[in-house]
């Protein structure tokens, strides 16, 4: 196993011991998740931080040429962005939604036969537009994780008041309207990275010679791009009231993962 291999591997399983140590505070109803979470958490992400700053200097571009790179990435980006909501905003909770998906994330090249090429061998940089690209892309999409995650918070802190319950978890999520504003503030930054990347990615394809996969790629970019700017479109006329709002952000964030990770996998698992 390479270094890249073990450090991608001790990435992941701190994330998983954080979600596990995270789910045991909560099961015995501390007012926090403990600093042993944040200890598993923040050294997963300096792994896997290491781990990609290594990747970079291999291939002398940023990570994401192949389906091993971009999930990585994904992984790193979701970790990066919950816990700079934790931190900046103060939600205690935060952390906890992010971890499971973050390991299985980050284990999956490791544990799946069909990356090891993609692991063993980086590919070739990408254009300069093709990574600024890629990269609001990324953004785009983590921008719509933040959304989800705020609507999941959300959903949840109405459910606590209308049971009128006292669990400890209910006491670390952040107030309702704060959380409505995040919501729509993250749906906003999605719809404007989602738009800006396509339009970089038009300029990108100039260049090269566009086969059906390309095209199946930017006709589900642009399905989603349509779907995540008729959503804000929606809240910014106020067509769409509180709790159903944070349902459709969820679902929104369901919608695209189910809709770009086939697509993406497609390329080597075909």
């Amino acid at each position: 196993m390479s270094l890249l291999s073990i450090l991608f591997l001790l990435s992941g399983l701190c994330y998983a011991s954080a979600f596990l140590s995270a789910a045991a505070a909560l099961k015995k109803s501390k007012p926090s998740l403990g600093r042993g979470f944040h200890a598993l958490a923040l050294s997963g992400l300096c792994l896997q931080t290491l781990a990609l700053g290594i990747r970079t200097a291999e291939i002398g571009a940023l990570p994401l040429s192949n389906p091993f790179e971009v999930i990585e990435t994904i992984a790193w980006l979701f970790v990066v962005f919950d816990i700079a909501a934790a931190g900046v905003l103060k939600i205690r909770l935060a952390g906890f939604f992010t971890m499971l998906p973050a390991a299985v994330l980050t284990l999956l090249p490791i544990f799946c036969p069909h990356f090891e090429p993609y692991m063993a061998s980086p590919a070739r940089a990408a254009s300069l537009w093709g990574e600024l690209h890629a990269w609001l892309a990324m953004l785009s999409y983590a921008c719509m994780f933040l959304a989800a995650l705020f609507s999941s918070m959300d959903l949840m802190q109405r459910r606590a008041l209308k049971k009128k319950s006292n669990a400890a978890v209910d006491k670390m999520l952040l107030p309702l309207p704060m959380l409505e504003r995040y919501i729509k503030a993250c749906t906003y930054a999605a719809a404007a990275l989602m738009g800006v990347s396509l339009a970089v990615g038009a300029v990108s394809a100039l260049n090269i010679n566009l086969d059906s996969y390309t095209l199946i790629k930017f006709a589900a970019g642009g399905a989603l791009f349509i779907m995540q700017t008729l959503f804000a479109v929606m809240i910014l006329r106020g067509t769409m009231s509180a709790a159903p709002m944070s349902k459709a952000a969820v679902i929104l964030f369901i919608a695209a993962i189910l809709l770009l990770i086939p697509i993406e996998l497609r390329s080597f698992l075909s």
